[in-house]
């Protein structure tokens, strides 16, 4: 009877062993903010240039992360539309942007420029029709990346 008492018994603490929840060091919720919108992951390369893709409906960078400065820009319009790349800051405020036509045959159009930005989250969009039914910007043509 003692041996099944002491089995019961060791059944029952390994029970609550378990349930226990295991020890997690506290983790300062300032660093983490600071981590998402501050510092880039430490896996995360920063790019100083990139090629962004235009067309219809949408706006692709090459790349979404970067380092704080200057960017070159290389703009390629492969839609059936001319196209221009607006870039943003978080306030709505313009720093940059130029008009990219339309590819002629099969060659696309394009531009390439500099844009110093400073760190953040910016807008890359066109900019083209805004405020009308046409508006690009509303029509898709809108990415966002981040400078560290």
């Amino acid at each position: 009877m003692t041996s099944r008492r002491l089995r019961l018994g060791l059944g029952i603490a390994g029970v609550a062993v378990l349930a226990a929840p295991a020890f997690v060091p506290a983790v300062d919720d300032a660093d983490a903010r600071k981590r998402r919108t501050v510092l880039p992951l430490p896996h995360v390369k920063l790019w100083s240039s990139m090629a962004v893709n235009l067309a219809e409906w949408s706006v692709k960078p090459g790349h979404l992360h970067f380092k704080t400065g200057d960017i070159r820009l290389h703009v390629y319009n492969a839609g059936m539309d001319d196209h221009d790349l607006t870039i943003a800051d978080a306030s709505g405020r313009i720093v940059a942007s130029r008009g990219v036509v339309a590819k002629m045959g099969s060659k696309p159009g394009e531009v390439v420029f500099t844009a110093r930005l400073a760190r953040g989250r910016w807008k890359l969009y066109c900019s083209l029709f805004a405020g009308t039914t046409d508006d690009h910007e509303k029509l898709g043509m809108v990415s966002y990346v981040r400078v560290y």
